[in-house]
């Protein structure tokens, strides 16, 4: 979206995690399509507290959902799709990763915290939305949950989406080698953005 269509709303007072009106009127357009799912901005643009990273629960439409962290800054939306556009992911898995054993253990490790708090925020949902378990997912469903990294996947040697870890690394810094990798190669800015 061009950023002149955007909606110029400066947030009152320190940033919260929690979105607010103005924020999700920004997200929709930020997206193109009303947000559903979303209960956390953990980040924000510093100059102007525009969300930067959406956190979103593992169930939206009774449906899994296994995204947990959303990019939504066009700009940096845009830079990672040129990247993809590339064939950046093909570079990394067929050639950084395998080269670079430690940051090759760190993608598994990344996976894997990232599969464990979806966890932990899926009994965080069913507590807080269906505490008298009403809400039935078959095993498929729940494996696609309990068992995948980031963006779903089942092989935590594979990326598949820049921007899924890309906002993962944003939304906890030191966690995710392929954000790192992202920093430290390309020019991303991660400086404009603030982890609340």
């Amino acid at each position: 979206m061009n950023k002149s269509n955007e909606t110029h709303i400066k947030p009152e007072g320190p940033w919260s995690k929690n979105p607010s009106p103005a924020d999700l009127e920004i997200i929709n357009q930020q997206l193109g399509r009303a947000p559903e799912g979303i209960y956390e901005i953990p980040v924000r643009e510093i100059s102007n507290g525009r969300p930067a990273v959406l956190k979103v629960w593992p169930i939206v439409r009774k449906n899994p959902f296994p995204n947990l962290y959303w990019l939504s800054h066009p700009e940096l939306v845009r830079a990672i799709s040129h990247l993809e556009s590339t064939g950046l992911i093909k570079e990394l898995e067929d050639e950084i990763l395998p080269a670079n054993n430690s940051m090759h253990e760190k993608l598994k490790l990344a996976h894997s915290s990232y599969r464990d708090l979806r966890q932990q925020e899926l009994q965080r949902y069913l507590k807080e939305f269906s505490p008298d378990s009403t809400l039935e997912l078959n095993s498929s469903q729940l494996e696609s949950l309990a068992n995948r990294g980031i963006g779903g996947v089942q092989d935590f040697s594979r990326v598949r989406c820049l921007h899924m870890h890309y906002a993962h690394h944003l939304a906890h810094p030191g966690v995710n080698p392929i954000g790192e990798y992202l920093d430290e190669h390309f020019e991303l800015m991660p400086q404009k953005y603030v982890k609340l």
